[in-house]
């Protein structure tokens, strides 16, 4: 915390904390509620958390950064990619990376799946 009021007496005016977890949406006792309840009293400033459902719907609308980081794609993203006839070598070599398969795709179960023996008709 004295990082976070560092930058509020440098004059920030809201605080942003980002995470990679699932919260849990229980009313009142989830996860969600109960972060919403502490940040901005604990701060003094108006704090907001995002969770793994926030982030995933806010790069949805943004493919430029999904491509850019293969590990967030899912298998959904990929095939959708596919059938619409978007997905150039470039961003072929990128997905698959240096071992010719992608260690995992995110549909929201893990599980991994290797692309290195996959034919691409056009």
């Amino acid at each position: 915390m004295p990082k976070i009021k560092n930058l509020i007496k440098k004059g920030a005016k809201a605080y942003y904390l980002l995470t990679n977890i699932k919260g849990t949406a229980h009313l009142d006792v989830g996860s969600i509620d109960k972060m919403d309840d502490a940040l901005t009293p604990c701060l003094g400033i108006p704090s907001y958390c995002w969770w793994r459902d926030d982030l995933d719907r806010r790069v949805d609308t943004q493919a430029n950064i999904k491509w850019s980081y293969p590990e967030i794609i899912r298998g959904t993203d990929l095939l959708q990619a596919l059938l619409e006839g978007t997905l150039g070598e470039e961003r072929w070599s990128r997905l698959t990376g240096q071992n010719g398969g992608l260690a995992k795709v995110d549909s929201g179960f893990d599980y991994a799946a290797n692309f290195s023996s996959f034919a691409c008709v056009a």
